[in-house]
């Protein structure tokens, strides 16, 4: 059996901690039919660790794990279906076969809120010594969406 096949094979479970534990498909679905009954028990036991169930964040398939943490490191997926680290631009896989580069998807743009927001937090957290939270708090008062004015309104 190849690699993928066993990964297919295979799902993930999640804790908030950020551990990770590799089941088959077998004892996937046990866990997940005890986190789904009604009766949820209080803790789980996986591989001879018992768990706080409120502590298991995600029950997903490896695949999707890999997903998510290449996407976490920065890097990004083609229209090909390649993966690229966060410094490419440009998919150069397929060349010399007819097919046209790829450019990695723009970041979107900021608004002016999104902006003005964005200055004023850096120049509290590096002038002011403000922590992020501290800094991200006087943003939105000084800057409120047109939302966040509704709600104080």
């Amino acid at each position: 059996m190849k690699e993928n096949e066993v990964s297919l094979q295979q799902k993930v479970v999640i804790t908030r901690n950020g551990a990770l534990f590799y089941l088959d498909l077998e004892r996937a679905a046990k866990v997940e039919a005890l986190l789904l009954s009604p009766s949820k028990p209080d803790y789980v036991e996986i591989d001879g660790t018992l768990i706080q169930a409120r502590e298991i964040t995600m029950v997903a398939p490896t695949a999707k794990v890999e997903e998510m943490n290449r996407r976490k490191k920065g890097d990004w997926q083609c229209e090909r279906g390649h993966w690229h680290t966060r410094d490419e631009t440009v998919c150069k896989q397929g060349w010399g076969t007819g097919g046209v580069a790829k450019e990695r998807p723009k970041d979107p743009e900021l608004t002016p809120l999104q902006k003005a927001r964005g200055e004023l937090v850096q120049s509290l957290m590096n002038d002011d010594g403000k922590s992020l939270a501290e800094a991200i708090k006087i943003a939105r008062i000084q800057y409120p969406t047109p939302k966040e004015e509704a709600k104080t309104a």
